[in-house]
């Protein structure tokens, strides 16, 4: 018989928004729901957020056990927020569709919750594989993550956060199509410095993310998308200019 989620008996709701992840999908759901086994005494769910797949993605988050709700605007922002309409928890989590979290990650982080001074933050990250590209496949990572360490700024890969503190914060920003995670992150941490909390990165259990955008996109692509938001941020805001989040090559996954 199936449990029936209500507020009364979630504590934490894990938030995937998901597009065409049918490769990714099961493998990151599995790494979430192991993850979740760690966890005693606190209930969670699970909600993808179907956001307008073409593909099996909603199919195969459903036969996995999770929460199923559709966001038809193509956007990550709309997509995690739509999540969060529908989430019971008090904790909020954000996973990207092509990560997998430690299976000790999550209790850790609610730990640090429930026990310290903390209002949330995110993880640092590695890539499941360098490509044979030694620049972006492994310097480029570990400078994010001194970045990341060094100003508490949460990658998208992973996040968490009190759910009243999120809609204090002002949810995802829906005028970006990418780098919402870093203007989420200097909003959401400047309520937790209001509230006496701390937005902190972990780095005991990093999540693995996928390098596929190594395969897909040449490597002087890859810097300009990395270097022109940069110079002019409000590109972001143009969904044109952010085909690397969410564009793939014709005949890739």
């Amino acid at each position: 018989m199936k449990e029936i989620f209500t507020s009364k008996n979630i504590y934490y709701s894990i938030i995937v928004p998901a597009y065409n992840e049918e490769e990714y999908i099961e493998d990151t759901l599995d790494s979430i729901f192991q993850a979740m086994k760690e966890i005693t005494g606190q209930k969670g769910e699970v909600i993808v957020v179907d956001n307008n797949s073409t593909d099996k993605t909603a199919e195969l988050a459903l036969s996995k056990g999770a929460r199923l709700i559709f966001e038809k605007e193509n956007q990550i922002s709309r997509a995690r927020n739509k999540g969060v309409e529908i989430a019971n928890g008090e904790v909020l989590f954000f996973v990207d569709a092509d990560t997998k979290v430690h299976r000790r990650l999550l209790h850790f982080a609610l730990e640090r919750i429930k026990f310290e001074n903390v209002g949330g933050g995110g993880s640092v990250l590695i890539f499941d594989s360098d490509q044979n590209n030694y620049f972006f496949g492994k310097l480029v990572p570990n400078f994010w993550v001194w970045i990341s360490r060094k100003f508490k700024l949460a990658a998208g890969s992973f996040i968490f956060c009190k759910s009243e503190l999120f809609k204090l914060a002002g949810s995802f920003p829906e005028n970006l199509f990418a780098g919402e995670e870093i203007l989420f992150s200097l909003n959401y941490k400047k309520i937790c410095k209001n509230y006496g909390q701390e937005f902190v990165i972990l780095d005991k259990y990093p999540v693995v993310t996928s390098s596929r955008k190594l395969v897909w996109f040449s490597s002087i692509q890859i810097l300009v998308f990395m270097i022109v938001p940069i110079i002019f941020p409000f590109v972001l805001r143009w969904k044109s200019f952010c085909s690397f989040w969410y564009k793939r090559p014709s005949n890739r996954k």
